[in-house]
């Protein structure tokens, strides 16, 4: 069976779910509800730049990007132009470094056809990783081989690039530099779904710790998969990629 409905809280001992229109009984519960965009309090983030967590995030986003070249194809201020083309890509992991691929993949492929009187010139792809190097939780090696894969298609990679500040039109670094630009995708983070009412423990991510068996510590019918799930092996928590979560299924 399926119910749309608002979790208010989880109740281990009585074995139901309390939802906003009554409550549902359970053997056993799965808690998969996932993660939200984590802005680690950066100022600005949640106002002004844009997100990849839904489809609707990333038709925003697409329509966005069409706009600011159809925009750029008719200014006439150089600076106005630079701005319009300027995309910056906050986070330099898996999500980060997908879309910033496919995105110079897309700008010197299609969009460079259908913009051919468009000074292509002032066009910038910025990836900013605040850590020393890409794909952090990787080897070394297979960060180093991103970076030089993502430079040779048009990727300008910023790292030690910790951002302190996103207003309109610009970024702002906490080393000083200000970036112009219309454009800001942030993926440097996540942190888990809040779910009404489930009791931890929980780590700095809100995410909830689990046994071996992914089972909520000290609950033994109840479980955690997918991002949601804090699920350490060998004194580090597994990342929140789909690898993972597809394991723990």
């Amino acid at each position: 069976d399926y119910m749309r409905d608002t979790v208010r809280e989880i109740d281990y001992a009585g074995k139901r779910i309390l939802c906003a229109g009554g409550e549902v009984p359970f053997d056993y519960c799965i808690i998969a509800a996932g993660s939200t965009t984590h802005f680690f309090g950066t100022a600005g983030a949640d106002r002004y730049a844009f997100t990849l967590k839904s489809l609707d995030d990333s038709m925003v986003l697409r329509n966005h990007i069409l706009t600011c070249f159809e925009r750029a194809a008719h200014v006439a201020d150089d600076e106005a132009r630079k701005r319009l083309l300027t995309f910056v890509i906050v986070g330099g992991g898996p999500t980060g470094i997908e879309f910033a691929g496919a995105l110079a993949e897309l700008i010197r492929g299609p969009l460079k056809k259908d913009f051919r009187r468009l000074d292509m010139s002032a066009l910038r792809v910025v990836l900013l990783e605040a850590s020393d190097r890409v794909l952090s939780f990787f080897s070394k090696k297979t960060s180093d081989y991103t970076e030089r894969l993502l430079k040779k298609r048009g990727v300008q990679v910023v790292t030690g690039g910790r951002v302190k500040e996103i207003d309109y039109g610009k970024v702002a670094l906490a080393d000083g530099a200000v970036i112009p630009t219309e454009t800001v995708v942030w993926t440097a983070g996540v942190r888990g779904e809040e779910v009404g009412g489930v009791a931890g423990p929980f780590s700095g991510e809100k995410r909830i710790k689990t046994d071996d068996a992914l089972r909520v510590r000290g609950q033994d019918r109840c479980y955690v998969a997918g991002d949601l799930a804090w699920l350490e092996q060998k004194g580090a928590p597994l990342p929140m990629i789909a690898p993972v979560a597809v394991q723990q299924g």
